[in-house]
């Protein structure tokens, strides 16, 4: 099975640097190309399966990607949304360091400990990944899987394909409509073959 992916493209709140979580913002211009590039360079790509985070953005940037692929129809999949922030969301990023410095620490350092207050808590994010990457593996081996999610979505899902600590997931931050391509061999051999890259969007 090969999974691609992608985080939804850019976002009014993302050039803000406002923090969006469970809320929305629309897709900028720059945004819709983005998943346009994206559309057209996974145009011959004979996808099986589709699943987007129910959010706006991934579910739009969803529906663009998969515009060339004919009556491939997107299945909205909780787990692939973003992480809650919630008390948090709307605030500015470039604020957070202040309004919250033993939360925004701990998303570095020690994200297990993370739980927004009326938010979500990292550890049962990454749970849910898991149950969605098993779904994955038990339903799709040897098929191709578009998935479109978000910033701590992207990493969650890698976190739990990978099995890397969640201490490490930061590491997997990417850009707007960035691609990641893993292969699972086996249900538990996973190979990634590509990682990040918005080479489309250049």
């Amino acid at each position: 099975m090969k999974v691609y992916l992608l985080r939804h493209g850019e976002t009014e709140w993302n050039v803000q640097h406002r923090v969006q979580g469970a809320l929305d913002s629309p897709l900028t211009e720059n945004g819709i190309q983005q998943a346009k590039n994206a559309a057209k360079r996974l145009a011959k790509v004979e996808f099986d399966a589709a699943f987007a985070s129910p959010s706006p953005r991934a579910y739009r940037t969803a529906q663009i990607i998969a515009g060339p692929h004919k009556g491939l129809v997107i299945q909205k999949e909780n787990s692939l949304r973003e992480f809650s922030f919630g008390v948090y969301e709307g605030h500015s990023l470039d604020n957070m360091h202040v309004e919250c410095p033993k939360l925004w620490g701990q998303f570095e350092t020690t994200p297990s400990l993370v739980t927004s207050p009326e938010g979500d808590c990292m550890v049962a994010r990454v749970a849910e990944s898991r149950r969605f990457v098993e779904k994955l593996t038990a339903q799709y081996m040897h098929k191709q899987v578009l998935c479109v999610s978000h910033g701590f979505g992207v990493c969650y899902f890698l976190s739990a394909a990978l099995g890397i600590p969640l201490e490490h997931s930061h590491k997997f931050a990417s850009g707007n409509t960035a691609l990641t391509i893993i292969e699972f061999l086996a249900p538990d051999r996973p190979l990634v073959r590509i990682f990040g890259d918005t080479s489309h969007n250049e």
